[in-house]
């Protein structure tokens, strides 16, 4: 919005400078106003006739004779038609000209001191007022007409991008979840457009998980429900003692499984909502990545580490940065064939962290989608995991303005889950 703000004042000053120095530039050259030495040259004119006419005893011959051969008229008034205050009164007696302005014409008045009258010069040449006060009208008409114009040309660009942002938005809330703004840098509302942007894509992805959890539970709890069902209608047809405790082991068995899941969901939840007030603090990748690596080393895995970075400082939650690290050492090691090397690389603004493996790799066309809950990979027999590992540590990096990319491994030639860290100045 500072955008929109400071374009607005920009526009105004430039336009009203602007069309204000061009109409003054136009009324300058269309202008039929008198000019200070017309005036002065009439002035002269006007007391040389004041002192002639005062010197004569008949006048009124003169008056008719000049008034029939000029455009500018002359007219001899008596002193008590003429009032005026008495501070322009004393300088007017004393030999100033008086000069009186009408909405048509400019007159030159000087005083007769013999005759005790008054000389009235009204020169025709001066008299075009009503042509100034029309090219006046409509400069003026022309300076908010260019104005408004201009106001016009900035309000365009932002009244298109609100019409865009109002549609994408109506047809967001009928259910196209997947409609997104062509953002511009140079759009007024880029910022609001790139948060809606961003807010729609975390509804889309909130719906989808939403979709994807309940099609998993429905299919995860439909199974321990059905053996729950099946055995304890045998239960009621047992009579062996023997029997019976394996039966009831087998339903404790799912109940357990039932129970694990539902905790699985639980912490999902209390994950995403915790994350909301997250702690930031400077935490270092290379001291925590050992931590987590060593931890493997203690349940007789070994993982080799690889990094040329003498400091790697990121801003973060250090207990959910350990979280991601070890969902992934786990994925790794779940994943591959006995080989998993961590390397970590730092450049100027972000790290990367790469976990490759020996396994089977993962499928360009389910790379994203095992980022998902409830979503799998390869499933081994010994694996009993419901899925949601990766996509805690996707929503942990998020969370962290961070990124996961999912590839093949040059080096050993299975998975890379390469995870991407903004690093502190």
């Amino acid at each position: 919005m500072s955008r929109l703000t400071l374009s607005l004042v920009i526009v105004m000053l430039l336009a009203t400078i602007g069309i204000g120095w061009g109409m003054d530039r136009l009324f300058e050259h269309f202008s039929s106003e008198p000019s200070k030495d017309l005036v002065s040259s009439y002035s002269n004119l006007g007391k040389q006739l004041a002192q002639a006419l005062d010197t004569q005893a008949d006048n009124q011959a003169f008056i008719t004779q000049w008034n029939s051969d000029s455009h500018n008229k002359i007219a001899i008034i008596n002193l008590e038609q003429f009032p005026l205050p008495r501070e322009i009164a004393t300088g007017f007696e004393q030999g100033e000209p008086l000069v009186l302005e009408t909405t048509d014409t400019l007159s030159l008045h000087y005083f007769l001191p013999r005759q005790k009258k008054v000389l009235s010069f009204t020169p025709d040449e001066l008299g075009n007022h009503n042509q100034a006060a029309s090219l006046n009208l409509i400069l003026t008409g022309l300076f908010y007409m260019g104005l408004l114009l201009f106001i016009l040309m900035w309000l365009y660009p932002l009244i298109k991008r609100l019409q865009i942002l109002r549609k994408s938005a109506m047809a967001f809330g009928k259910g196209e979840l997947g409609r997104r703004i062509l953002t511009h840098k140079s759009s007024f509302l880029h910022d609001i457009e790139a948060e809606f942007n961003r807010m729609a894509s975390k509804i889309e992805s909130l719906v989808s998980d939403n979709k994807l959890i309940s099609s998993a539970v429905s299919h995860d709890l439909r199974t321990p429900l059905a053996r729950l069902r099946f055995g304890i209608d045998i239960l009621s047809d047992t009579q062996d003692p023997q029997a019976l405790e394996e039966h009831q082991q087998h339903l404790s068995a799912d109940i357990d499984e039932m129970q694990n899941l539902v905790e699985v969901l639980l912490d999902y939840s209390k994950l995403e909502q915790s994350m909301v007030a997250i702690n930031k603090q400077p935490v270092d990748l290379i001291q925590l990545l050992n931590e987590c690596i060593q931890h493997r080393h203690a349940q007789g895995l070994t993982i080799h580490l690889k990094t040329a970075c003498e400091t790697a400082r990121v801003s973060g939650d250090r207990q959910y940065l350990k979280m991601l690290l070890n969902n992934l050492l786990v994925n790794a090691v779940e994943h591959s064939n006995g080989q998993v090397m961590v390397e970590l690389n730092c450049l100027k603004t972000h790290c990367d962290i790469n976990i490759h493996d020996n396994g089977a790799g993962v499928d360009h066309e389910h790379r994203q989608q095992i980022l998902k809950p409830f979503v799998r990979g390869n499933i081994k027999e010994n694996n009993k995991g419901y899925g949601m590992g990766l996509a805690i540590a996707d929503r942990i990096t998020q969370w962290h303005q961070g990124s996961i990319h999912i590839e093949q491994s040059a080096i050993l030639h299975g998975a890379l889950f390469k995870v991407e860290l903004p690093l502190l100045p």
